[in-house]
């Protein structure tokens, strides 16, 4: 029933514009996506529970395995308006203040 809802509704998941295929959301891209939102957010072995794997390694390949963007942009919300160990140091565009205006986390 979702993967005709989501047909009708039109909610593009993914496009192969080689072969003109077109892949409308299903219930389990709402399983994936729920998985996704949900894994910064608990632990693995919590998020595991909730995703019905008989094995921590699939939770760990699938949603909790974070690149190197993800982890910085974690960082600079986090730890950006307090100040770092990198002191004024962010994103492009990014206004921190100037350098030594926040916490000293290295003590």
């Amino acid at each position: 029933m979702l993967s005709v809802i989501g047909r009708l509704t039109r909610v593009v998941v993914r496009t192969d514009l080689k072969r003109g295929d077109i892949k409308f959301a299903s219930a389990h891209d709402l399983r994936r996506s729920s998985g996704t939102r949900w894994a910064p957010r608990v632990k693995a072995p919590t998020l595991m529970r909730m995703m019905r794997h008989e094995s921590i390694q699939t939770t760990m390949a699938f949603y909790v395995d974070l690149d190197a963007d993800e982890i910085a942009e974690d960082l600079y919300r986090d730890f950006g308006r307090a100040g770092s160990v990198l002191g004024s140091v962010g994103p492009a565009g990014a206004d921190f203040g100037a350098a030594g205006d926040g916490v000293n986390l290295c003590g």
